[in-house]
Order: C-alpha cells, then structure tokens, then sequence
C-alpha cells in the first residue's frame, strides 16, 4: 500500500474513488428527506429494498452469480416488500406526503446499491494491473468517503447552521422540552455507532461482497421497523401506517 500522503490522495488513479463519496452524499440527503416524509418505519421498509437492486447491479455489473440462498434472502425481502405496500389505511390528507417519501427513499436506495456495487469493484481490482498504485484497501475507501462526507457537512453546518444556531438548535429543545446533555449523549452514541460501521463497512463487502451488506441493512429494517410500530406510531401517521403490514398475512 502506498504511503498516505495528500499526494497519494489526489494522485489521478485515485481520484475515481472520489465517486463513493458523491454516491454516498447524494443517497445520505435524498434519504434523510424520505425519512422525514414517511418516518422511520416505513422509511426502512422501503430502504430495505436496496437488497434487490443491490443483487440486481451485482448480477448485471459485476457479472457474479449469486447463490440460492442469496436469491432466497432477495425474494423474501421482495414479497415483505409487497406486503407492506399493501395496506390501504394511509389518511387522505398524508397520502401525498406518504408518497413522497417512499420516492425519496427509494431514489436513496438506488444511490447506495450503486455504492456497493462500485465499493465492491474497487475492492476487488486485480492486483496484477499494470498500475503504479495497488487496488484500495477498505480503510483506504472508509478515508476518502466519510473523509470527503465529514468536510461537506462541517461547511453546511459552518454556514447554516451555526449562524442560526438559536432558531435550529436552542428554540427547537426548549419548545419540545428536551435535555441538551441527553441529546448530546445521544451523538455521541451515533458519532461511536458510526465509526464502528465506517471500520466495518468496506472490509464486509471485500470478504462477502454487496449484496450480504444489502441482506444486514434488511435486517436492520426488521428491527426498526418493529421498535417504531411498537413506540412511535402515535408520532407520526406514517409510522402507524406500517404497522398495520405488521398484521398481514
């Protein structure tokens, strides 16, 4: 591995792997604004979608077969995909909104099958190429995505949020009678959740490849999916909208 320096950083057989970082930055906001329409729980149904477009690139772009089990797992995910769908209790006034976020989201998801569709790639260039640098490593990738991430959210944040700090930070805990040190607490947890994925991330898709991370964030779906039907739906009307696909057949 080459020595990390911001000339080996830039250096133009590298600079390609800038396009992580716009696949994950386009599918992070395109998704944070399915979140915020569908809610959580039906946020993840949807999401886990990425399952099926993620074994579809892999198939089509990596030229790899996949195994029984892995279609297997694919098609499960599709019919709960289908079921959920299914329900005809979204309220009139919601429906637009419902709608809205499912298209996010799975624009979202999209965004990130194509990451792990081209995260995999790169992990898996032939080291044989007569190139004077060797494929990336998955620390290497986790460098220049969440690096690249971690600078474009700092200047939002430099220019849009601390400016208004009062109106989006202080205001919005005291109208919802919040505890600033709880929710700072909470961050925390995401910011060590979060670093625990970066490590992970790339090395599960160098040894197991794109579709088992489609498979676990189907999983992860699952949990959340249960965890907002079973405490939030009072919240949000769309969160009481998937759990009623609790119910079905």
């Amino acid at each position: 591995m080459p020595k990390l320096s911001m000339k080996a950083i830039f250096h133009p057989e590298r600079r390609k792997l800038f396009i992580t970082a716009f696949n994950e930055l386009i599918a992070f906001a395109v998704g944070l604004l399915g979140l915020s329409y569908a809610g959580s729980g039906l946020y993840q149904i949807v999401h886990s979608g990425s399952t099926v477009s993620t074994a579809i690139l892999t198939t089509i772009c990596l030229k790899k077969r996949l195994t029984i089990m892995q279609w297997m797992f694919v098609a499960t995910i599709t019919i709960g995909l289908v079921i959920a769908a299914e329900q005809p209790d979204v309220p009139r006034d919601s429906y637009a909104t419902v709608i809205n976020g499912v298209i996010f989201t799975l624009t979202s998801c999209l965004f990130y099958s194509l990451n792990y569709v081209v995260v995999e790639y790169f992990l898996s260039s032939s080291s044989g190429e007569s190139t004077s640098f060797p494929p990336p490593t998955g620390p290497e990738l986790s460098l220049y995505t969440h690096g690249t991430c971690l600078v474009v959210f700092c200047i939002y944040i430099g220019i849009h949020t601390v400016p208004n700090w009062t109106q989006l930070v202080t205001k919005s805990i005291e109208v919802h009678h919040g505890n600033a040190f709880r929710i700072l607490g909470l961050y925390f947890g995401i910011f060590a959740s979060s670093f625990l994925h970066a490590i992970a991330y790339y090395d599960v898709i160098a040894s197991l490849g794109a579709v088992h991370i489609g498979i676990m964030g189907a999983v992860r779906s699952v949990s959340v999916f249960a965890a907002s039907a079973m405490f939030f739906c009072e919240l949000q009307v769309s969160i009481l909208f998937t759990s009623g696909s609790l119910q079905s057949p």
